[in-house]
């Protein structure tokens, strides 16, 4: 459902979306903390692709045929563990603040590397980042 919405809201700024990963696990953590949501036990476990793993990543990449080596890897999300991911891939995060995740924001402002970190006030925002650092880059 999120993901609908957020290809949506790209598409209806012009965006374009190739492709999404989607991680359908939950590890026993964050089931303890959202016990008001049923989860399928056959989906809770300890997976590479549980942000802020990165297994959705290389996924992605091994999806379009490059190597981490050949790319810059940006990660843009409403949660401290998008920006962590990727930071372990040695990407760079874009935190986009959303009005659900109070204090998501401030988890953000403590990582410690923060020159990989980008803070956008909505997704066109992030997007002009990425291709300004593209420009950049090239």
């Amino acid at each position: 459902e999120v993901c609908r919405y957020v290809i949506r809201e790209i598409k209806g700024m012009g965006g374009r979306i190739d492709g999404y990963f989607l991680c359908p696990h939950a590890d026993r953590s964050y089931l303890e903390s959202h016990l008001k949501y049923h989860f399928d036990e056959k989906l809770v476990c300890d997976c590479d692709c549980i942000k802020p793993g990165f297994g959705m990543v290389f996924d992605a990449l091994k999806a379009e045929g490059v190597t981490r080596q050949n790319v810059n890897v940006f990660v843009i999300g409403d949660r401290v563990t998008d920006v962590q991911t990727a930071l372990n891939v040695g990407g760079t995060g874009i935190f986009v603040p959303f009005e659900n995740e109070q204090g998501q924001e401030d988890k953000v402002k403590k990582i410690a590397d923060q020159s990989r970190i980008y803070i956008a006030r909505n997704l066109p925002a992030a997007a002009e980042f990425i291709s300004r650092s593209h420009h950049l880059s090239s």
